[in-house]
């Protein structure tokens, strides 16, 4: 008789290749995206899946996760959906801290990222964007802008709204647009807002005074120009 004292691990393709048995589809379409603890995060997908294995679909609120060091691996079954059907889709995801801020239209979700897992930390309404590129990641946290206000957000506790008790909320709101975009400038610290990037002057023109924000995250102080 013989006696194996360590016998043979089996490795399935699953085990070896990350990938799910009922997987349909490894690669998709994506509007945004971030890459975390060595992982690929993309929301606002078009891929084939389950439900639609013939042809791509598109899921504006769903939020993919890539296999571990693999970004360019997308498996349609490693799905994280955080309040779907809500009627928003997903405009911006940005990382900071092992924290995942995904934005939506009108919603803010903090998502924690330890290690493989992921769970919702917060959900702050009215902290959403309209537009792509009115959030950037700074050395010193995520900002961003919309109608209600100018946000940083430093990795832990609530946002923080930058220009709350400093600059009339209705004024506010009539100078930020659908396209309004930011900016950071870790040289002078300054966190800049384009009131509108679709009309904005080119080299030789004027531009019209009030078209741009400038905070300085050193000093707190504000200015339009």
């Amino acid at each position: 008789m013989c006696i194996i004292d360590s016998p043979p691990s089996v490795f399935t393709h699953a085990v070896m290749s990350g990938l799910r048995e009922d997987t349909i589809s490894t690669e998709c379409y994506y509007r945004t995206g971030c890459v975390v603890n060595r992982r690929l995060y993309v929301g606002n997908v078009k891929q084939k899946t389950v439900d639609s294995p013939l042809s791509e679909h598109t899921y504006g609120d769903r939020m993919l996760k890539s296999v571990s060091n693999r970004f360019d691996v997308l498996p349609d079954t490693e799905f994280i959906d955080v309040n779907i059907k809500d009627g928003e889709d997903i405009i911006r995801l940005a990382a900071f801290n092992n924290r995942l801020l995904q934005f939506k239209e009108r919603t803010l979700y903090i998502i924690v990222v330890a290690g493989i897992e992921e769970y919702l930390e917060a959900k702050f309404d009215y902290m959403g964007i309209t537009h792509p590129e009115a959030c950037v990641v700074t050395d010193v946290g995520i900002a961003w802008v919309n109608k209600t206000g100018a946000y940083i957000f430093t990795g832990e506790g609530r946002p923080q709204n930058m220009v709350s008790g400093k600059i009339d909320k209705d004024e506010w709101a009539s100078f930020i647009t659908d396209n309004s975009i930011v900016g950071f400038d870790p040289t002078t610290m300054q966190f800049m807002v384009v009131k509108n990037c679709t009309s904005m002057s080119t080299e030789g023109e004027t531009s019209t005074t009030g078209d741009m924000f400038i905070h300085n995250m050193l000093t707190k102080s504000q200015r339009f120009v």
